[in-house]
């Protein structure tokens, strides 16, 4: 079958179709759901498949383990060494959980004081800190203690645009063995929200939508590892509020239009 949601093992197009209240009774019902679930993700205008986000609770919780991820860097560079990583449960709907794997990483690479000043990492702290392979080894073990090797679904505020790529180089072969491929982006969801009218934002960076949702800053201030992946989580956890019932609705709307002929 044909769609968005092709490759992904964990949700049909009957799930979908049952999400929205329709019974699929042939293999030609489920393309219809698929080219459904196309249009959704094309209209919606994102990289991402929002509708995947929407049905998350109620499908995937069982599949794999939702957690947020940020990092500090010595940079913008792909090149640029991770200074510090945090990775934080999440729970189904989003809102996050004090379990969080938090490591700083030792970096030989020359300070960057623009980084330096923004993360407020320093170069005292970095002679200290883990190497990466020490960090990988309590990375491992934390996944193993509080998973048990469930895979983890990750989502982060830009992870696709910044954080995604700089983890995989961070993690190697090991990224693969404990991240699941399906990923989510806060920005992503944000950014589609906004351009239907839904968000009433200009920009759709952390700390406006940390302001629009109240969330309280965690330690103060943001591009801490650690309290970004908390903020995130908030705001993650909102934005599924609103992306939920409009983008269903949305959804049967377009069903109905294209296929019933009714609005």
């Amino acid at each position: 079958m044909g769609g968005a949601l092709t490759g992904n093992p964990f949700v049909s197009y009957g799930e979908v179709a049952r999400h929205m209240g329709y019974e699929i009774e042939s293999e030609w019902d489920g393309d219809r759901i698929g080219d459904l679930v196309g249009a959704v993700s094309h209209m919606e205008h994102t990289c991402g498949n929002p509708l995947i986000s929407a049905l998350r609770d109620d499908t995937m919780s069982d599949q794999y383990q939702l957690v947020c991820i940020d990092i500090e860097t010595n940079g913008l560079k792909l090149e640029d060494d991770v200074l510090s990583i945090s990775i934080r449960d999440l729970n189904p709907d989003g809102t996050p959980t004090d379990t969080e794997f938090y490591s700083l990483i030792r970096s030989d690479q020359p300070s960057n004081p623009e980084a330096f000043a923004v993360n407020g990492i320093t170069r005292e702290q970095l002679k200290e800190a883990p190497t990466k392979e020490e960090m990988l080894i309590s990375l491992r073990y934390w996944h193993m203690k509080n998973f048990n090797g469930k895979k983890l679904s990750p989502m982060g505020h830009n992870f696709m645009g910044f954080d995604k790529p700089r983890v995989e180089r961070l993690l190697g072969e090991a990224y693969d063995r404990i991240f699941h491929y399906h990923v989510d982006d806060s920005m992503i969801i944000a950014r589609a929200l906004q351009r239907n009218g839904l968000l009433p934002v200009e920009s759709c960076g952390l700390s406006n939508l940390a302001e629009l949702f109240k969330v309280e800053l965690k330690k103060g201030v943001l591009h801490h590892a650690s309290a970004d992946t908390y903020v995130c989580g908030m705001v993650y956890s909102k934005l599924l509020k609103i992306l939920k019932p409009n983008i269903l609705t949305r959804a049967i709307r377009v069903f109905n239009s294209r296929y019933l002929g009714v609005l």
